[in-house]
């Protein structure tokens, strides 16, 4: 059986409320509402399907890349697009984000090949509206908000796996940032170990 899954760092709930006003705002204005489904997130690694006997697995993977990496101050500023499809805040590319954004791309280039992999380069961002934004009203929508600031800032210090129900994403495991302590021969061994169940399944 297969599942639908997505990997991101969500705001503390202060910032994250601001920034769904944001998307209410815009939603109601410009009638898109296709970004209100997710929740407020910076995406780690986009919606993909595997099989739902590797989920166990892959949280545990997540988890011991969580025990690799340190947390970072981690700051949003002011109103960016891509092309004609997307408005978004912008997040600062600080290296810690991006070792754990490469450090996730690795894990299922590694060990879930079978999975879609990402294509496009990372440019974290947090989406204020997208796919549904009329093509003949982009360009006044964006003239609204690139010309209005925004900043916010906070530790991060995790990031969270969820997955869908069939009707909406939910929070199925969170991931601490633990810093970086020495891998362990009981690591190792099942790491080795899991990484062979893969293989032949």
């Amino acid at each position: 059986m297969k599942g639908l899954y997505f990997i991101a760092i969500v705001p503390p709930k202060e910032v994250a409320e601001s920034i769904h006003q944001i998307r209410l705002e815009f939603a109601e204005k410009y009638h898109s509402e296709e970004a209100l489904k997710p929740p407020v997130h910076l995406t780690l690694k986009e919606p993909f399907t595997m099989d739902m006997k590797d989920e166990l697995v892959l949280k545990r993977r997540l988890s011991f890349i969580a025990t690799q990496q340190q947390s970072f101050r981690h700051i949003l500023e002011n109103f960016d697009r891509f092309q004609r499809h997307t408005i978004y805040i912008r997040a600062e590319k600080h290296p810690l984000l991006n070792t754990l954004k490469k450090s996730i791309k690795k894990l299922f280039k590694n060990s879930f090949y079978y999975v879609q992999q990402d294509q496009m380069p990372f440019n974290p961002h947090y989406t204020i509206a997208y796919r549904d934004i009329g093509e003949h009203i982009f360009e006044m929508a964006f003239a609204d908000y690139e010309s209005r600031k925004f900043h916010a800032e906070f530790e991060c210090n995790e990031f969270i796996l969820f997955k869908h129900n069939g009707k909406q994403w939910h929070n199925i495991e969170v991931f601490k940032l633990n810093g970086m302590p020495e891998i362990t021969l009981f690591d190792e061994t099942v790491f080795e170990k899991e990484q062979k169940q893969l293989i032949k399944s």
